[in-house]
């Protein structure tokens, strides 16, 4: 919540393309979900990522984030 909120507090969400480099169980790429329709999660642990969409599938979010399996220098 405390990143969330700093995010929030210095640009609008609303309508954005947001890349979450780094975003492990993806927590907060989730959460930003809830503002934009566009989101993607970055990490390049198969594991982690996993359970970031195994999770996003159970709460039955309208926009899901996209997880990519990959490092920053290869995207």
């Amino acid at each position: 919540p405390l990143r969330l909120h700093f995010i929030q507090m210095h640009t609008n969400l609303q309508h954005k393309s947001i890349l979450d480099l780094g975003c492990g169980g993806g927590i907060l790429t989730e959460a930003l979900s809830h503002f934009s329709a566009k989101v993607s999660g970055l990490d390049q642990s198969t594991e982690v990522l996993a359970v970031a969409k195994a999770h996003a599938i159970d709460t039955g979010l309208t926009h899901p984030p996209t997880y990519i399996a990959a490092t920053a220098e290869h995207l």
